[in-house]
């Protein structure tokens, strides 16, 4: 049961944070195995103070950015 952690911009409605979710989820079941029903997630909405160096590694980021950890 890995603990998962998704930190994203305040604000998104309901629809969006469980899009989040899920797609964090099945990308998990079908990479890792992580069994369907094993689902173990922290999802935080920041409304400031989330600083992201807007190009890292060569990726341009949003104002918006989704952090995931695992």
């Amino acid at each position: 049961m890995p603990l998962v952690r998704i930190v994203h911009a305040a604000g998104k409605p309901a629809a969006y944070v469980e899009a989040l979710s899920r797609g964090v989820h099945d990308a998990m079941v079908a990479t890792f195995n992580v069994p369907q029903d094993d689902v173990f997630q922290v999802l935080t909405a920041h409304a400031a103070g989330l600083k992201v160096t807007p190009t890292f590694l060569g990726i341009d980021h949003g104002l918006e950015p989704v952090i995931v950890q695992i």
